[in-house]
This record gives structure tokens, sequence and C-alpha cells, in this order.
């Protein structure tokens, strides 16, 4: 579980900030589908599609409401380009990559139903993402292949269309996330190949 805590910033005067903030993402299991091509003996590139599934918890975000569950999504559109110092013909090529992409962040439709019934207008959010990873892949045949792969994953925290300060409003600090540092994700991912000339 990523666990992320922000003390809020009051915009426009010396009043104590309202609270801390906090924003958990739950593990979750994703899935994907990858085309890699082949460019040369020793280098490769590929485009990536994954979808995550992460419960999200907001915490603090509304005086009046200490939490917040709801389902959560993470689509992530990526474009790597790995190095082996196996060639293709090898049966065990070992690989480090580096990609970048894009991250949307997707609160389900229960859950932006349920957070605007409390006065909580959401937004998903887009952020940038850069990879980072090693792995390797096994030919079972001359066209089949097992692959493995760790990878890291970079991106800003999510605002989900909060804005970064607050305001006091006939009482009460309206909502807000006041984000800092960047989300690093790690995932092992396990999945099988196959190939084309």
């Amino acid at each position: 579980m990523n666990d992320y805590k922000f003390r809020t910033v009051v915009a426009g005067g010396d009043e104590p900030s309202p609270g801390v903030v906090e924003m958990q993402f739950s593990s979750g299991y994703r899935m994907g589908a990858r085309a890699t091509q082949h460019l040369g003996e020793n280098f490769s590139a590929s485009v990536e599609y994954g979808f995550t599934r992460q419960a999200l918890r907001l915490t603090n975000v509304i005086q009046r409401l200490p939490y917040l569950n709801m389902g959560h999504y993470v689509h992530s559109f990526t474009y790597n380009v790995a190095f082996s110092p196996m060639t293709r013909d090898e049966r065990f090529r070992p690989h480090v990559e580096l990609g970048t992409g894009a991250l949307w962040f997707h609160i389900s439709e229960r859950g932006r139903t349920e957070a605007q019934d409390r006065d909580l207008r959401l937004e998903d959010s887009w952020e940038v993402v850069f990879n980072y990873g090693v792995g390797f892949k096994y030919l079972v045949s001359d066209r089949f292949a097992l692959t493995a792969d760790f990878k890291g994953r970079l991106s800003d925290i999510p605002t989900y269309g909060l804005p970064t300060s607050t305001r006091r409003v006939n009482g009460q600090f309206e909502p807000a996330i006041t984000t800092h540092g960047v989300m690093h994700a790690l995932q092992l991912n396990f999945g099988f190949a196959h190939e084309w000339d």
C-alpha cells in the first residue's frame, strides 16, 4: 500500500492549516499487453498498455468527513527502449529498460457519485510517467517465450481536480490537496510472448 500525507496550505492569509490530508492507494492486480519491435540484435522498443485496480482512500479532505473510500483504476500508456547483452538467438535474454508515457488515474462512477453526495467534486487525473526496470525473456521454443520484469514507475501525485490550497468559506475550509514530491510505484510482471520475424 502507498500512503501519502500532505499538510494543507491555506491561501491568502496566515490562518493555520486545517490539518493533514492523506491519500492511500491499496495494492491491486495489474493486467496489460505489450508490442515489441527488435532494433538489431541487442536493442528493442515497445509500446505497452497496463490496467491496475487500486482502491483509493482519502482522509481529511473534507473537515466533516473523516475518510472516503472509492473504487479507483490506473491506466498506463508507455513507450520503452530496452537493451540486452544477449543476441536474439540466445534462449535466455536479460534486459534493462527505460521509458516514458502517461498515467490516467480514473475514479469509478460509483466513487465519483459518493463523493458528489458529500459535496466533494473529483475529476480523473492525467500524469506523465517515467519507467525503469530489469527483466528477462526465456525462449521455450522458436516462437514462444516466458517473460518476467521488475519495474519502477515515477510520476507526479494526482490531485483529482482539487485545488492545491484551501480557503475558509462560511466557516468551513474548502477541499484541497497540497501535493509535493513524486509517486514511486513498484511492480512485478509475469507473462508470455509470441514472436514473429
